[in-house]
């Protein structure tokens, strides 16, 4: 089991948003019109994790750019809601386990995504 997500099952939960996540998509060979994605997430926490959380969402704003703006537009309109979500996660997951460092959350969703 997680440990963080462990610590982050007790106290009260507590919710942090990171608005205005926005990348550019990959383009086609060919392709001249540019494409984006943006997306709000929604940061579940703990009341005792909520600070170390909000220290951290300038990183965790870095690391959802970066797994977002390897999608090309075919492939990010094909995906749904929950496959961006778990696709988040795993990245956020693999940052914090490579840095050996516990996350100040237990998961973070999507609050909105637009994809134009």
């Amino acid at each position: 089991a997680d440990k963080a997500a462990d610590r982050a099952g007790a106290g009260a939960r507590k919710y942090l948003t990171l608005e205005k996540v926005i990348v550019m998509l990959r383009r086609k060979p060919g392709d001249a019109d540019s494409h984006y994605l943006s997306t709000d997430l929604v940061i579940a926490t703990t009341e005792e994790q909520e600070r170390q959380a909000k220290e951290h969402l300038p990183l965790l704003r870095s690391i959802a750019v970066k797994a977002l703006s390897n999608y090309p537009l075919e492939q990010a309109q094909a995906m749904t809601v929950e496959q961006f979500a778990e696709q988040i996660n795993r990245a956020f997951d693999a940052s914090y386990a490579q840095e050996k460092r516990d996350k100040p959350f237990s998961e973070v969703m999507i609050g909105k995504l637009i994809i134009e």
